[in-house]
């Protein structure tokens, strides 16, 4: 009896880890490391960042360190107003009035 519940356990785990491995690849497969390239190439230089294609959309990775990412907001920034674009980063100038004092 004891063989037989320790046997289903068995195929009840290898099943679960044959699942979550498949799971894993197919999620893998949707993201491939490529080259960054446009206009946001420099950037991601700048903070060590590598590219991957996801669902058809360059995404960039980095981690934070030593202010990576004021860095690359900064680039981006400087990037988006070559282009004649607002700069994200940069709050916008404010149109309404100061707070009156009391």
């Amino acid at each position: 009896m004891k063989n037989r519940g320790f046997a289903a356990a068995m195929r009840a785990a290898i099943f679960m880890f044959v699942a979550v491995a498949a799971f894993s690849m197919a999620a893998t497969r949707r993201a491939a490391a490529v080259d960054c390239s446009g206009p946001l190439k420099q950037c991601a230089i700048e903070v060590g960042a590598f590219c991957e294609m996801e669902n058809g959309k360059m995404m960039i990775w980095y981690k934070e360190r030593e202010g990576a990412a004021m860095r690359f907001e900064e680039c981006v920034g400087k990037v988006y107003e070559a282009h004649g674009r607002p700069n994200p980063y940069r709050p916008a100038p404010s149109s309404a009035k100061p707070a009156a004092q009391r």
